[in-house]
């Protein structure tokens, strides 16, 4: 039994059965108990910092992240932790940080694979042709949708819009199911004055995936940015009602109705999705100034979302205004709320 202890990850708990009967918040208390307590045991252990990593991000601790990650590149960890955790902070997006841990793992381990997560981590960090330079190094071999994708937003970044789709096309063929690509084809062709085409796209998509939320969601998005509101959140109250467990839906009405108002309305609809699991900065941003705007004797509601939002994103312009409006208990009509768009096109819907 005391062999046994000691191959025991040090963050298992002990007690199994009594785990079990906790509540998920308890679970998580304590596993967080189990892992600052590894940590501070053995901070040289670096499977204990890599779940202290993990452990911040989901946390959206980001501080805390990026000081963790140092301490791992600092060690003398090994490729898979190195590159576990640089993909974590791929993730995260934090490239920088993410690029000279891939770096490291890819030095002691050049057979790990991970040519694309260190181009993306490039592209992200120093821009489009380091991106690209690095993808010249994946084998054929691993030629997949990723690949493709990844490329198509190098490209465009180059500013070569057409090869860039021709990627997509490719990405698309490779992994046909795949909302994440047809969302970066949405963006894509908005970007090139192309509503039309990109709201086609989602018709076609619509029609060959029914079951799939992320599509109307897509295309009231688009509605909105062309203007067409009503239509938009006509089609938005039709997929929650299809759809009212998916947050996404909740919080692209959300959002909209922030600009438009009534402010009230929005922050029932962002609170439902916050409650679905949303957790992105901008949406926490918005609920933070539409709490504020709407219902001022809330004021310590809307100071902690704001602070959820600063904590994954702190130096976000547009969050940082809210938070002074908030700081200053300015309630001028007249404020610019988030702007749909700032979530709209520059994360998957999954993520927001």
């Amino acid at each position: 039994m005391g062999r046994y202890r000691q191959m025991r990850p040090t963050q298992a708990p002990r007690d199994l059965m009594r785990y079990l009967s906790l509540t998920p918040e308890q679970q998580r208390a304590d596993y967080r108990a189990r892992v600052e307590q590894a940590v501070r045991d053995k901070p040289g252990d670096p499977n204990a910092q890599l779940h202290y990593l993990k452990l911040s991000l989901e946390e959206r601790q980001t501080d805390q992240a990026l000081k963790t990650a140092h301490t791992i590149a600092s060690m003398k960890a090994s490729a898979a932790i190195l590159a576990d955790a640089g993909r974590a902070m791929l993730e995260a997006r934090q490239f920088a940080m993410s690029r000279e841990l891939l770096e490291n793992a890819a030095a002691r381990d050049p057979s790990g694979a991970l040519e694309l997560p260190l181009a993306i981590a490039a592209f992200h960090s120093t821009g489009a042709q380091d991106g690209l330079k690095h993808l010249e190094r994946v084998p054929e071999s691993a030629l997949n949708a990723d690949y493709y994708l990844a490329r198509a937003q190098m490209l465009d970044a180059a500013g070569n819009s057409a090869e860039a789709l021709a990627s997509l096309d490719r990405a698309l063929r490779a992994a046909p199911d795949r909302t994440g690509i047809y969302w970066q084809e949405v963006v894509f062709l908005k970007k090139d004055g192309r509503t039309k085409d990109a709201l086609e796209l989602l018709d076609r998509a619509a029609k060959s995936a029914p079951q799939q939320p992320w599509f109307p969601v897509l295309r009231a998005a688009l509605l909105e940015s062309g203007g067409q509101t009503e239509q938009a959140r006509a089609l938005l109250e039709s997929t929650r009602r299809r759809w009212p467990e998916v947050a996404a839906v909740w919080v692209a009405e959300g959002l909209i109705v922030a600009v438009h108002g009534p402010a009230e309305e929005a922050r029932r609809l962002l609170e439902t999705a916050v409650s679905l699991g949303a957790n992105s900065p901008e949406v926490w941003a918005c609920l933070a100034d539409v709490t504020w705007r709407s219902a001022p004797g809330r004021i310590d509601d809307a100071k902690h979302a704001i602070a959820e939002a600063l904590k994954g994103a702190p130096d976000d312009p547009a969050i940082q205004a809210v938070q002074r409006r908030i700081e200053a208990k300015d309630r001028n009509a007249e404020n610019r709320p988030i702007e749909p768009a700032s979530l709209f096109f520059t994360r998957l819907p999954q993520d927001w």
